[in-house]
């Protein structure tokens, strides 16, 4: 199962670099791999997730999958979640990714129909690089 990744790294020019590649249009991701990005811990992405389901923010039929590894079910989570705990986390790595995420939107063409982040053509975001400065 192809499932996008995205990591935050930093280069030689004490900048953070931003590499993503989607796949059809979103990434799927463990708890524990969004735990890692964000450089946080995993009691508080678990627990911002179960507040977003309780409360109806997420629905977790729409931002989750299954995946079945041998005997062992996996959850995986989809880019709607990812930006949903990006927004709950206080780090520096969820800073860069919001960052990230409004420059790759604010540089999105205007004139587009079709400008709804989950509609976007798949060639306008994959492998998309960015680089942001340190502060």
């Amino acid at each position: 199962m192809k499932r996008g990744y995205i990591e935050i790294k930093s280069n030689s020019n004490d900048t953070l670099v931003v590499n993503t590649c989607f796949i059809n249009g979103t990434l799927w991701m463990t708890m524990y791999e969004m735990t890692d990005l964000f450089n946080t811990f995993t009691s508080s992405v678990n627990n911002n997730l179960r507040a977003a389901f309780k409360s109806g923010i997420l629905q977790k039929e729409n931002v989750t999958q299954i995946y079945e590894n041998g005997n062992a079910h996996i959850t995986l989570y989809n880019l709607e979640a990812l930006i949903f705990i990006a927004y709950r986390t206080a780090s520096k790595e969820a800073e860069i990714f919001r960052q990230w995420l409004v420059n790759t939107l604010y540089k999105y063409p205007r004139d587009k129909q079709d400008n709804v982040w989950f509609h976007l053509p798949i060639s306008d975001f994959a492998n998309n690089d960015s680089s942001i400065a340190l502060n």
